[in-house]
């Protein structure tokens, strides 16, 4: 049996979703061969991911499709044929329809977060439009956990049964060599993720603030991540920040290397991560890995994740969060029952895993 996975994937500087996929392309390779089911990647000829996967020792094939953007559309009519069709996302061809094919979603962002220009209306409609059309002539429809199911059925009125969760795993930085990260503080609060507005990172330099108004001391806030400095959220962010006199308070690194993200896990005090929208959340695992304590939302899907070892906000509650911290850096016992609970959380999430519940997926056709 041929499992043909389906992706764009193009970027050297792997991050977020490109990350999660490369993951999983590692645990597909682990199982590659076994039981008789074979995977090969499907791409475009303009993709350079197979320079990607000799770089991070991942050996399956990769099928290279042409008719340039159209590679979805005409190319995959004259690709090798599969027995099973993986697409990573739920942006598949509109005419292109093998009997057997299965489509994984991520989360649903741009229903919540985006501006309200004719062009992004009209973005958000085509999604719509080609979502729907993956969900029904899906085979199964593969979520990343149960909050996201939950809102395929809801927004595509998606009979439950076709919904199959597959959680994610977790990405072992806390097993590479860190490398040092120059100018940070000694002690720190940090968060990992994008600089979006569904990443609420205004909230935890606000909550951050409103801690040190109330409790002296000599924590920081250590932030990691992109951030596009045209973006209006980012202006929101400086704007604050000078307002609050947080320059040296608040530090931002940039994207930085998995190494780095090693050294900046190892000595943080609180991963604070209380995101608005989540399709999985796997920070709150690379944190407990470390044995750092987590802070995260009530909401979407990182409750889920987070199981009783975080401690749970209400994102937009900013004193909440506040106190969240506080109560992390003062009550020993109850920092180190959390570290507890996150040690044996992790054990619940791995690339292997999921792997291995695709592969019967994929079996069962």
């Amino acid at each position: 049996m041929k499992v043909a996975i389906i992706t764009s994937y193009n970027s050297n500087n792997p991050a977020g979703l490109e990350r999660v996929l490369l993951e999983q392309l590692r645990a597909f390779t682990k199982i590659n061969g076994k039981d008789g089911v074979e995977y090969l990647i499907y791409s475009n000829q303009s993709c350079d991911l197979e320079q990607v996967l000799e770089k991070e020792k991942i050996s399956l094939p990769v099928v290279k499709i042409g008719f340039g953007k159209l590679w979805r559309e005409i190319g995959l009519f004259f690709a090798p044929k599969a027995d099973a069709y993986f697409f990573n996302g739920p942006l598949v061809p509109v005419f292109f329809v093998p009997k057997n094919y299965f489509v994984l979603v991520y989360d649903f962002a741009y229903r919540y977060f985006t501006n309200n220009s004719p062009k992004q209306r009209i973005k958000s409609a085509w999604t719509d439009f080609v979502s729907a059309l993956a969900f029904r002539r899906a085979k199964k429809i593969v979520a990343i956990s149960n909050a996201t199911g939950d809102e395929i059925c809801k927004f595509f009125k998606v009979n439950r049964d076709n919904v199959v969760t597959i959680y994610l795993g977790w990405t072992a930085i806390n097993q590479l060599p860190s490398e040092q990260v120059f100018g940070l503080p000694e002690k720190y609060f940090m968060f990992i993720g994008t600089l979006k507005e569904r990443k609420n990172v205004l909230s935890v330099i606000h909550a951050f603030a409103l801690f040190r108004e109330k409790k002296k001391g000599d924590k920081k806030l250590v932030i990691v991540g992109k951030r596009n400095e045209n973006s209006t959220y980012i202006h929101k962010i400086n704007e604050f920040i000078e307002k609050h006199q947080l320059e040296k308070e608040v530090f931002f690194t940039g994207h930085i290397t998995d190494n780095q993200v090693a050294y900046i896990y190892s000595h943080a005090e609180i991963l604070v991560f209380p995101s608005l929208l989540e399709g999985f959340g796997m920070p709150l695992l690379e944190a407990m890995s470390f044995g750092v304590p987590v802070i995260t939302s009530n909401v979407s899907s990182l409750y889920e994740v987070a199981g009783h070892a975080a401690l749970l906000v209400e994102p937009k509650n900013i004193e909440q969060i506040a106190l969240a911290m506080e109560k992390i850096t003062t009550d020993l016992n109850f920092r180190k029952n959390l570290i507890d609970r996150g040690y044996e959380r992790i054990k619940y999430f791995s690339w292997d895993k999921a792997a291995f519940e695709y592969d019967n997926l994929f079996k069962k056709g």
